[in-house]
C-alpha cells in the first residue's frame, strides 16, 4: 500500500510542478500587463493635458505600491506641478484605500529644448545624471 502511494505521489509530482510553473508564469504576465496598463493610462493623461512633455515609467516598489519615474523640466515649476498633479490624479485609484502610497520620482529633463538644440549627447547624459527628486503622492 505504501509503495502504491509513493508511486502515485511520484507520478503526480511532475504534473504539480508544471501546474505551479504555469500559475507562476500567469501571475508574472498579469503583473506585467497591469504595469503596462497603468503606464499607458498615465502617459495618455499627460499627453492629453500637456502634450508630449514627459514619458513616465511605472514600476512596482519592493515595499508595495507603485513608483512613477519621469523626466521633467525642473526649471519650470508650473510644468512640474502639472505633471505631479496629473500623476497623482491618475494613480489615486491604483491601490485603493489603505494601500501603499505612489512614489513619484522626477529627474531633470530637457526643459522644452530638443536634444539637437542643446549640443552633443554627452551634455544630455551629464544633465540626466543629477540626483532624482522624489515625492510620495497621498
Amino acid at each position: 500500500m505504501l509503495t502504491y502511494l509513493f508511486g502515485a505521489a511520484l507520478t503526480a509530482l511532475p504534473i504539480l510542478a508544471v501546474a505551479a510553473l504555469l500559475w507562476l508564469s500567469d501571475r508574472v504576465h498579469e503583473r506585467r500587463r497591469a504595469r503596462y496598463a497603468r503606464q499607458i493610462a498615465l502617459t495618455d493623461a499627460i499627453h492629453r493635458e500637456l502634450g508630449a512633455v514627459a514619458a513616465p515609467m511605472v514600476s512596482r516598489r519592493r515595499a508595495g505600491g507603485w513608483r512613477v519615474t519621469m523626466a521633467a523640466p525642473l526649471d519650470s515649476p508650473a510644468m512640474v506641478g502639472a505633471l505631479v498633479r496629473i500623476a497623482d490624479r491618475v494613480s489615486r485609484p491604483w491601490g485603493g484605500s489603505g494601500a501603499a502610497p505612489v512614489e513619484i520620482v522626477l529627474t531633470p529633463g530637457w526643459a522644452g529644448r530638443s536634444p539637437a538644440a542643446t549640443g552633443s549627447a554627452g551634455t544630455r547624459h551629464a544633465a540626466m545624471g543629477a540626483a532624482p527628486l522624489a515625492t510620495s503622492a497621498r
